[in-house]
């Protein structure tokens, strides 16, 4: 069963930030940072970019904290603002876009037509502007991080005028309703969301923070009770501190209580000139674990703010006792009484307790150890249930599994994946993954259908191709590609035993296309053998004996004929061809059938050549399907003849060439030599060696009587198109398999 801590793999994320991930040193950006780093430890491919929106960058761009971030993620970018940020609102309350910037506009809208991406991740409510350039088919995610509908009324009750972004319900929901799916950083916000702006599509995302190794607490020196309080600069902050110090200093000394107030942080700076016995003033600090080795607890003395308290996560983190007051506790599953205290007196009070009896701490500790890993698992429950949503946008997806050759216009497999993914997509979803030898990748399939379709790879095949794979491929072996995507439908090209052993229990149905197989060198047989236990298989192939052949088998529910083309002439046999002074004869048999010197020497009379091809020939299908890896190129051959009288060779590459040459409106002139089916006109079936003497004769010698019997043989051929092979595989893709005929009818199966 694939590890769930790797069922991101292969997934494409674009991370759209206005604050960096490096240096961590607010709680946004640990947050962001957090986030990132679980999606990527699961597997994703995080595409960061940060849009440089925050005062410090505006001034020095930050070289250092770029590398750091260029180093932690896949592929980063840095887009500098277009208009002034951060302005203050026009109106009483920013309207919703009213700080969009169509330079960012412009880049996400850019980036997306040039990658491929799952997942666009944006952050923070203002900057979802951006979701409206995205394409069609990605799955839009916004990370609020906060709740700015009352944030203008939340700083009045706290004595802080109106600052950053602040907006109304309605304007709010405007940009919520942008996004596939809203992620809420506590269950407070995403109630509000649901109650008040009724948007349904949304997951309460915690923060956690990875557990700290403190080790040993250095000796105080002295009898206090330390206290910690960590924070960033912001008036939020600075506010609730100086009310929470304003109430509780005076109750520290009129108890005589031995408490001390350690200030670390940039909200350090609005205490540095604090002089007080009952407070210290650490300042910034590089690491926060130490910090919190140094302290005996941590506190949370916010009565007013919006967002989650990310110091209340970086406490559990770190294993130390925690005092909050409730409102700093919020989206924490906690009921701990000192988690959640009413105001700044009870929690002056609880200290002073916890200062004359310091035995309860080695419990709080305790506690805040257990209530990290409550949040920890529910964080990683909302990122699967996540993932989940997104794939069941994608459980409709039909994966086409090909080798890498398929890609060149050169190979004969092109012919059938250009065939393939033309039908498929015009009723379903289509996905593509590569495997096989490595060669050069070609474009001639992305230019055809576009940019946007979204391939994988066996990541040995990346390894292979070195400097040559696309970065726009994903590497992941194909089993774990199934499981992860839950993809219900697969059409296989390649013979991928080797990537399919932790198996293909979430397919429903599996397209098995026998002769792109055998082509291919692969053992067909083997992976039906392999497949058919575990999902019903449907096997497709040009060649009849090799569909009759399953018939009956346990778990191959249908076998019958679609041609390997649909519509169009073989693209790989349309190769220009050298002026010929004499009409050419090609011959697909083996060099001892007792019919190839009788056709020789009677061509040689007609003054006519002869080209012999054995499709049975390993190195024939070799330099086919990859092309220049072999010797001698036999498309010349093909598509210069004048005609083709195939002896009746055995196998699928017999059969795609028959097709392929009629298509290429070459006759086929088919000798009846015992019971075989006849794919010609009568004339061009003869039952005797003098018949096929004299056919050949004519359609050698009488160039007009070629013609038309060629424009008859190509308007056949392309009338197959719609014969009942592909009728039926369309009717299967589209669900309507179990209305009207049945299978075996539809297939002329007997």
């Amino acid at each position: 069963m694939t590890d769930i801590l790797k069922s991101w793999l292969g997934m494409r994320i674009l991370v759209v930030s206005p604050t960096p991930t490096h240096p961590q040193d607010h709680g946004n950006r640990k947050r962001i940072f957090r986030i990132c780093q679980a999606l990527k430890q699961q597997g994703a491919h995080i595409h960061f970019v940060h849009y440089a929106a925050e005062e410090e960058w505006r001034h020095d761009r930050g070289t250092c904290h770029e590398r750091q971030m260029g180093a932690a993620w896949d592929s980063y970018d840095l887009v500098a603002p277009s208009r002034p940020p951060h302005a203050a609102s026009v109106g009483r309350d920013h309207i919703i876009d009213e700080w969009a910037d169509a330079g960012l506009s412009a880049f996400v809208a850019w980036v997306c037509r040039v990658d491929h991406f799952d997942v666009v991740l944006v952050n923070y409510t203002w900057l979802s502007f951006c979701l409206d350039v995205v394409p069609p088919g990605i799955f839009k995610i916004l990370d609020t991080n906060d709740a700015f509908g009352h944030r203008r009324a939340m700083l009045d009750r706290i004595g802080v005028a109106p600052e950053f972004f602040h907006t109304t319900p309605e304007e709010e929901a405007k940009g919520l309703a942008r996004a596939d799916l809203v992620w809420a950083i506590k269950e407070q916000d995403k109630e509000y969301f649901a109650r008040d702006l009724g948007i349904r599509h949304s997951l309460t995302v915690l923060h956690a923070e990875p557990a700290y190794e403190l080790g040993c607490a250095p000796e105080a020196g002295d009898r206090f009770l330390r206290v910690g309080v960590v924070g960033a600069r912001n008036n939020v902050n600075r506010r609730n501190l100086e009310n929470f110090l304003e109430v509780a200093l005076p109750l520290f000394q009129g108890f005589l209580a031995d408490v001390k107030i350690l200030i670390a942080g940039g909200c350090a700076d609005d205490f540095s000139g604090m002089d007080h016995p009952n407070v210290k003033i650490i300042g910034r600090v590089p690491h926060t674990a130490a910090f919190y080795r140094s302290v005996d607890l941590v506190i949370a003395p916010i009565a007013a703010s919006s967002g989650l308290q990310i110091k209340f996560a970086e406490a559990l983190a770190a294993g130390v006792p925690l005092l909050a007051l409730a409102h700093a506790s919020e989206g924490y599953p906690t009921r701990e009484p000192l988690h959640l205290l009413p105001d700044f007196e009870a929690m002056a009070l609880a200290l002073i307790e916890l200062a004359f009896d310091p035995s309860r701490l080695p419990d709080l500790a305790e506690r805040s150890r257990q209530l990290w890993s409550v949040v920890q698992s529910r964080v990683l429950a909302a990122i699967e249930q996540t993932r989940q949503m997104i794939i069941g946008r994608e459980r409709r997806h039909i994966c086409v599994v090909t080798q890498v050759a398929a890609l060149d216009p050169a190979s004969l497999l092109h012919d059938h994946l250009l065939a393939v993914l033309g039908f498929i997509r015009r009723t379903n979803p289509v996905v593509l993954y590569l495997t096989g030898p490595a060669a050069k990748p070609q474009s001639a399939i992305f230019d055809r259908f576009g940019r946007d379709l979204r391939v994988y790879a066996d990541p040995a095949l990346i390894d292979a191709l070195k400097d040559q794979a696309p970065p726009r491929w994903s590497g992941v072996a194909l089993d774990e590609l199934f499981a992860n995507r839950a993809f219900e439908r697969a059409y296989f090209m390649a013979d991928c035993r080797e990537s399919l052993r932790g198996g293909v229990c979430m397919l429903q149905r599996a397209y098995v296309r026998y002769d792109a197989i055998e082509l291919a060198l692969g053992d067909a047989d083997g992976l039906i053998e392999f497949l058919r236990t575990t999902v019903p298989l449907l096997l497709l192939s040009t060649d009849q004996r090799s569909a009759d052949k399953w018939l009956g088998h346990y778990g191959v529910a249908a076998a019958g004929v679609v041609p390997f083309r649909q519509n169009e002439p073989s693209a790989c046999l349309t190769v220009p061809v050298q002026e010929q002074t004499a009409a050419r004869l090609l011959v697909l048999g083996a060099a001892d059938d007792p019919m190839v010197p009788a056709l020789q020497l009677y061509a040689a009379r007609l003054g006519a050549g002869v080209d012999l091809l054995d499709p049975r020939d390993p190195e024939v299908a070799a330099a086919l399907v990859y092309p220049g890896a072999c010797g001698a190129d036999p498309r010349g051959l093909i598509a210069g003849a004048r005609l083709a009288v195939d002896l009746g060779s055995p196998g699928c590459l017999a059969a795609v060439l028959r097709e392929s040459l009629r298509r290429l409106g070459i006759p086929v002139v088919t000798p009846v030599r015992g019971p075989q089916a006849t794919y010609s006109l009568p004339e061009l079936s003869p039952d005797s060696l003098l018949r096929l003497l004299r056919v050949v004769g004519l359609l050698l010698g009488d160039g007009q009587y070629a013609a038309r019997q060629g424009e008859f043989t190509s308007r056949q051929a392309a009338a197959e198109t719609a014969d009942a092979g592909w009728y039926w595989l369309w009717r299967d893709l589209t669900g309507a398999s179990n209305q009207g005929a049945g299978w075996e009818e539809l297939l002329g199966v007997k």
